[in-house]
Order: structure tokens, then sequence, then C-alpha cells
């Protein structure tokens, strides 16, 4: 049967009709739709042991090829994720298991993976994320903290990453610029009210109490000034 279509032997066409098996069967398809299809695409009638035969052969044909295929499309997802931001290891790895085609050793694989081409590095984007922040919005530590605690990092991480983020920005530096930017926006404070409004505004953005009252002492007597 195999030779009158041009094949060697049984063994010839069987490896062909398993390739087709493999491309052919998705599988995500119930058995019942494969074994159909198996039938469906045989040249001739299968005993039921071949049809047993290539089935299985198949499926673990096609198994064997996605399973390849997975890294290196998690690999793909997993470098589209931070080429749209930077991200934590543990934000990027809750975003790679809401795939349904992923799991945990795949997704360890690949995480493992872009450590070693340093594409993630939590301390170094705590870095880079404290100081951006600080650039963006001048605000004081409680809010950095806050902010830098929803990151899902480590506390040690965010804890040295503020620190050092602070050694570059001084806090007396960002509350001057905050509160030159109130003065600009709204004008320096004549009433109690608007002096307790500003006293608040500079509490909501992180500032410490006391470096609030030693500041907003020199507004109140006209010796704040800016270059």
């Amino acid at each position: 049967f195999a030779k009158h279509f041009g094949y060697s032997g049984w063994s010839d066409l069987q490896r062909i009709f398993r390739d087709g098996m493999t491309q052919r069967i998705a599988p995500g398809r119930n058995c019942q739709a494969r074994i159909r299809q198996v039938v469906a695409t045989a040249n001739g009638a299968l005993a039921p042991a071949q049809i047993a035969h290539e089935f299985v052969g198949g499926t673990i044909a096609g198994l064997q090829e996605l399973q390849r295929s997975l890294p290196g499309k998690a690999l793909d997802a997993a470098v589209k994720l931070l080429a749209a931001k930077p991200r934590s290891v543990r934000e990027l790895r809750e975003r790679l298991l809401e795939k349904l085609w992923t799991n945990d050793e795949i997704v360890d694989a690949v995480l493992e993976k872009l450590k070693e081409y340093k594409y993630l590095d939590d301390e170094q984007y705590a870095r880079d994320l404290a100081v951006s922040k600080l650039r963006q919005k001048p605000q004081g530590k409680r809010r950095l903290q806050q902010t830098m605690s929803q990151k899902k990092l480590d506390k040690e991480t965010v804890s040295n990453a503020v620190t050092e983020a602070f050694e570059k920005l001084p806090e007396k530096e960002l509350i001057d610029l905050a509160i030159e930017k109130r003065i600009r926006l709204k004008g320096k404070p004549q009433t109690r009210e608007e002096t307790k409004k500003f006293y608040d505004h500079l509490l909501r953005q992180g500032f410490g109490f006391d470096l609030i009252r030693e500041k907003m002492s020199s507004v109140a007597s006209r010796e704040f000034e800016r270059d």
C-alpha cells in the first residue's frame, strides 16, 4: 500500500502521516475530535490499533513541538511588556502567568534569562524609579516610600532606593521647589486659612512637619527666595 504511493514502506508513510498530524491537530482540541481528524485524513481504512498508534504519536509530537515553542513565545511576551515600561521581577512574573500558555517553570526560565541579559534588575529598577519620581514631581520621603511600596519590590530594595534618591536630590531642595511652584500658582499665603492650606498641601506631598514649619517660617517672613 505504501509503495503504491511512492513511499519506501509503512514506516516511511507513517512518519509523513505523523508529521501531518503534528501540524493539523491542535493539542487543545478534545480527544474525540482529534480521533475523527486522524480517521478523516488517513488514506484508506485504518485498524483500531493503527488509529490509536497514530493518535498517540501525533499527540506526543504535537505537544513536544508546542513545548519547544513556549519559552520563545513567553520570552517575546516578556520583552514586549518590558518595552512598554520597566517592571519589577514580581510584576513581570504575574503578568506572564496571566497567559494561558505559560506555567511557573516556563516563566521562571524566561525571568532567569532576562536577568542574565540584564533586562531585569530589581535594584537598578528601584533606583531609577525613585529618582525619576522625584524629578517628575518634588515630594517628601514619606510619599515616595508609599509610591515605591506599590511596585512589588521587597522592603529592603525600596528602602535602599529611597535613601539613594534623596542623597542625589536632598529633601530640603525638593521642598523649596514644591513651595516655589505653589507660590507661583496660588501666591504667598496671606491669611491663616491660606497658610493652613499651604501646610496641608506640603504634607500631602510627603514632607515632614518639622521641615515644612521651618520653610513656612521663611515664607511668612518673606525670606524665602529662589534664584
